[in-house]
Order: structure tokens, then sequence, then C-alpha cells
């Protein structure tokens, strides 16, 4: 909500998370533009619907230690290898579908080497 932006509330983080998000996870987060609101200005994104159902802590932690990273705190996870550090990850911002685990609202403290070399950081 105006004037901030994301969890994080600042303009820049926001942009970046959303950019990090396609890259590591094939998500497609658009933007769509920006409005005035009372509040000040707001970017308006969107994303496609994912069909499914809340995953378990469990299925979370399986898909997270499936791909290298580590238990890092609360609802965070790190990777070892590429340094990325992704947080936020409870149930309600990934979708349990048939295809498996997506993520549609985590939090990119740091995507790592790979990411950040092709998303200009």
């Amino acid at each position: 909500m105006p004037p901030n932006f994301g969890a994080r509330g600042e303009v820049l983080e926001y942009v970046r998370n959303a950019i990090w998000a396609n890259e590591m996870f094939g998500d497609d987060i658009r933007l769509e533009g920006i409005i005035e609101t009372e509040a000040g200005p707001a970017i308006v994104t969107s994303q496609p619907f994912i069909e499914g159902r809340e995953p378990t802590v469990d299925e979370i932690s399986e898909w997270f230690e499936s791909q290298g990273y580590v238990a890092d705190g609360y609802n965070k996870w790190r990777h070892p290898e590429t340094g990325a550090v992704i947080a936020d990850a409870h149930s309600g911002n990934l979708v349990m579908t048939d295809a498996g685990l997506i993520p549609i609202d985590l939090q990119i403290l740091n995507p790592g080497r790979q990411t950040a070399q092709t998303a200009g950081r």
C-alpha cells in the first residue's frame, strides 16, 4: 500500500524482487503501470493465476532441499553454493499443483551469483 512498495517498502527492491522471481522461478510477474492514489503512487503488477492448494510445511521443506537450499531461519532458505537467500516461504506464498510446487510471492533477499549477474545487480 502506498507509499510503501511490497514487503520491503522501497520501489527499487520491489521491482528487483519481481525481476528475480521471474528469473529464478520462471514466474511471469508483469509491470502493468503506475497509478496515483490518495496515499501516493502505486505500482500495478499482474501474474498468472495458479490453480492448486496450499502446500504443507514438509512439502515446502522438501522442495527447497531438493534444490540444494538449507533452512536459514523462520520461513527463510539459503543456497550455500550460489548465495541465494529466499524469505517469506510460507504456505500462503507457494501453491502445490499437479506439476509440483510453484512460488507466487517469495521475497528474494539475495538472488545468488547467477541471477544477480543477469539482473544487472
